[in-house]
């Protein structure tokens, strides 16, 4: 056998253990990793669109008591559009850093606390 084909059998064995080894760390590190981010970001957006919806009703009640009405009071229109745009807002507010953080995923190694 020459020694080309030695040389071509050698790399072609380098290339499959290097692939395999690209392959595994995908799959059993970067993956895992990957989906961890994504499940704490949206335990992230619900608990700020938990928090919005909190302050929502917080607001709604001082509004009432303010007014002097017992809490969950009608409120007038004018009132309510207020803080329906504040909520509206707000959730979207929410839904944004969601989404600018599932941007950065494939940039951005979160898990590496250097930064």
């Amino acid at each position: 056998m020459s020694i080309l084909l030695k040389l071509l059998a050698v790399f072609f064995v380098l290339a499959i253990i290097t692939t395999g080894a690209f392959t595994a760390y995908y799959f059993y590190v970067f993956q895992p990793q990957k989906m961890a981010f994504v499940t704490a970001k949206g335990e992230e957006q619900k608990a700020c669109l938990a928090d919005k919806e909190n302050r929502y009703n917080e607001f709604w009640d001082r509004e009432c008591q303010g007014l002097g009405f017992r809490e969950s009071c009608r409120l007038p229109a004018e009132i309510l559009q207020r803080l329906d745009k504040t909520l509206s807002d707000d959730k979207n507010a929410c839904s944004v850093n969601y989404t600018e953080a599932l941007k950065t995923i494939n940039y951005v190694f979160p898990w590496d606390k250097k930064n």
